[in-house]
């Protein structure tokens, strides 16, 4: 079943924190402490629910692309969609059983695409504005001289390199999970900026190296850069906000989304490129899990990369 709903609102549009009973640890990544549990974007499309504790699927689904947001045991998530559709669905979370399907119309420029293109982004998350739960979205277009179309990119059509233009359109959803349904706020924009929230902040006066806060505001990593060692190498040491440690590890990365789940670390180690045999090989990223009592890892799952790291058009 299809359906939504359109409203016209006042302008003015201010956030006050992230509509979830889960966290986001990236776009598309949601981690739910509650129920132990992680909802991911597998890397060949749709999503699983895993659990936190074995990093196994508790279920899986071809009927969606990126989670959003959860409330009361319903997903809330989108799938690509052809230019001026958005897609989004309604799931259970106890076993991935579609609950919802909404089309919503945007304007006829926009690709809300989960992942994204060479030439264009499509960015989307869930917030809340006085009490209600929304989404902002933000499609940015940059073509440059010698680029191709949106279109010609993603059916992989040949033609003509596009002039040099630029598009920002944006807009704001109000959700209504009791009732499933969506209100498509007309006349409004909503620029995706900087979270609210700054990772990067001095919250334990006495330590020295870069001090980053968890996603969900309980923890601090303080980072720093090991000497004397053949590859670049950083010590991880995470307290409590009060300055009490909780564990240590290393990595290859200064810093990177990160939560704690019971002594358990959970981050996204980023895509990147490993020189094997003469060879450059690429390194898909994953979310890994990590037990910081004895710094061993405990799982890692390969989820889908949202930016695109491909060849540009000519």
């Amino acid at each position: 079943m299809n359906k939504f709903l359109l409203t016209v609102a006042m302008a003015g549009v201010s956030t006050t924190g992230v509509a979830s009973d889960a966290v986001p640890l990236r776009s598309g990544i949601l981690v739910d402490a509650t129920t132990q549990s992680a909802m991911i974007m597998l890397p060949d499309g749709g999503i699983a629910s895993i659990d936190i504790n074995s990093g196994e699927d508790r279920w899986t689904s071809t009927e969606t692309g990126r989670p959003l947001s959860i409330r009361n045991g319903v997903l809330l998530s989108q799938t690509s969609s052809r230019k001026g559709q958005l897609s989004l669905t309604y799931l259970s979370t106890s076993n991935g059983t579609l609950l919802e399907q909404i089309s919503l119309p945007v304007d006829e420029a926009v690709s809300p695409a989960v992942v994204n293109g060479p030439e264009f982004s499509f960015n989307i998350r869930a917030v809340t504005h006085n009490g209600r739960d929304q989404l902002q979205w933000q499609f940015v277009e940059q073509k440059r001289s010698g680029q191709l179309s949106i279109d010609d990119v993603l059916t992989g059509r040949g033609g003509q390199p596009s002039a040099l233009s630029n598009q920002n359109i944006s807009g704001l959803i109000d959700v209504d999970f009791s009732s499933r349904s969506v209100l498509v706020n007309r006349n409004q924009s909503a620029s995706l900026e900087a979270k609210q929230v700054q990772r990067e902040q001095t919250l334990l006066p006495n330590l020295s190296g870069r001090q980053f806060l968890s996603e969900d505001d309980q923890f601090v990593l303080v980072s720093t850069l090991k000497a004397a060692r053949a590859t670049r190498e950083y010590q991880w040491s995470v307290y409590e906000r009060n300055g009490t440690l909780v564990g240590q590890t290393l990595s290859t990365v200064s810093y990177s989304p990160f939560m704690i789940i019971d002594n358990t670390l959970l981050f996204i180690e980023p895509a990147a490129g490993k020189v094997v045999n003469g060879s450059l090989k690429a390194q898909p990223s994953v979310l890994r899990a990590l037990d910081l009592s004895n710094g061993q890892s405990v799982w890692q799952r390969v989820i889908r990369a949202i930016r695109y790291t491909g060849p540009m058009p000519v």
